[in-house]
């Protein structure tokens, strides 16, 4: 069970970082700042919902297939997902700031 969660889990993750990956492509002439930016905002996305969900549901009492979790040193990680949401959020405003500076997104 536990290791179908955890699979769960990562396809969640990765379906998520397809989407903002998809959400954020843009219409003419694509430079390579843009592209890997856009690139490092998609993987961001999906590891703070990795690192979010799984810590939540650590903290619910779910037993995961994390290496984190059999060890026991989970809580010495709950710095992760606060970080990984801030620094997400601040390559979003760097891509929505390069993106309205072409004003050619779709």
């Amino acid at each position: 069970m536990e290791l179908l969660v955890t699979l769960t889990l990562w396809f969640l993750s990765f379906a998520i970082a397809g989407g903002a990956f998809w959400k954020t492509k843009q219409r003419g002439n694509v430079n390579i700042p843009y592209t890997l930016l856009r690139i490092m905002f998609s993987l961001m996305v999906g590891l703070t919902v990795w690192s979010t969900t799984t810590y939540i549901l650590w903290s619910l009492g779910m037993d995961l297939a994390i290496g984190s979790v059999s060890h026991g040193t989970m809580s010495e990680h709950w710095w992760l997902p606060p970080a990984s949401l801030l620094f997400a959020i601040l390559l979003y405003l760097d891509l929505k700031k390069l993106m309205n500076k072409n004003k050619n997104f779709g």
